[in-house]
């Protein structure tokens, strides 16, 4: 992916809105493909390149671990994640409170759509804004997000 707007939504809480328009790791991808054809001698500049590049990606794996780790504990009410992507592809987990399969089917959805690292971390930015904005000032007994992603 490279570049997508992200536009998350409540039908439960119609005031909350949350829209985020990112570069996701385009920029990694280009790094790739320019390594792949860096010419002869640049052998040593490449693999310093390889390994800042796998830095990279390895700090955005770990954020995804620990925000997916993070929403297992603060889902304190159910709520229904509707995630549309272009319009043509959803998957929607029912995340509740002291239970890990939805947040197991939330991964399972961005791993089968093999969504970028950047558009998971948003995804998940836009479920945490949704319980601190408004499931828990309102103290809300349930809770239903429509994120919709336009790559």
């Amino acid at each position: 992916m490279i570049g997508f707007q992200l536009t998350a939504t409540s039908p439960t809480h119609p005031g909350f809105r949350f829209c985020r328009s990112c570069w996701s790791e385009g920029e990694i991808w280009l790094s790739h493909a320019l390594g792949a054809v860096a010419p002869d001698g640049a052998d040593a500049i490449t693999k310093m390149q390889e390994e800042a590049i796998k830095g990279i990606e390895k700090g955005f794996d770990n954020l995804k671990k620990i925000f997916l780790d993070q929403l297992g504990g603060t889902v304190w009410c159910p709520i229904l994640v509707e995630v549309v992507l272009d319009k043509s592809k959803q998957f929607s987990p029912h995340l509740l409170p002291n239970e890990d399969k939805g947040v197991a089917e939330l991964a399972a959805g961005m791993e089968r759509f093999k969504l970028g690292r950047f558009v998971c971390l948003m995804i998940l930015a836009a479920i945490k804004a949704y319980l601190l904005e408004e499931l828990i000032p309102n103290n809300s007994q349930s809770g239903q997000l429509s994120i919709v992603i336009n790559l």
